[in-house]
């Protein structure tokens, strides 16, 4: 996916405010480079075990401000298997997720929305 690097909220740890057809949120930039403001193909990744999720309804979306108190997440669930490992489209892309243990899991095709505490920016070159 196609993002723009807005503003670097925490150059140390990496930390950037960026811009993608999703919308706006922070992450955290993983590549030997240091982040720079402009454009980047990336790959996002959601480490962190889902603990809570709720149904939900309309387009992907990634919403963070610059307060870095979390990223909240709206994308359908595209196949699931039952060790609680889920493939979540975003719009243009998917992202593999995981459940926490105990938490029920969502239905194949469902839309779902959570709060991760902090998604990856993986970039790479077409």
């Amino acid at each position: 996916m196609m993002i723009e690097i807005l503003e670097i909220l925490d150059a140390p740890r990496g930390l950037v405010l960026f811009a993608s057809p999703l919308g706006t949120a922070w992450a955290r930039w993983r590549d030997s480079a240091e982040p720079a403001p402009g454009h980047y193909y990336v790959e996002i990744d959601i480490a962190d075990e889902i603990d809570a999720w709720s149904a939900s309804g309309g387009e992907a979306r990634l919403e963070g401000d610059d307060t870095l108190a979390g990223v909240a997440v709206l994308g359908s669930i595209e196949h699931v298997d039952e060790d609680g490992i889920a493939w979540l489209r975003l719009g243009p892309t998917t992202t593999m997720v995981e459940f926490a243990a105990g938490v029920p899991l969502p239905l194949l095709g469902e839309t779902v929305e959570f709060t991760a505490a902090v998604i990856d920016l993986c970039p790479y070159v077409l």
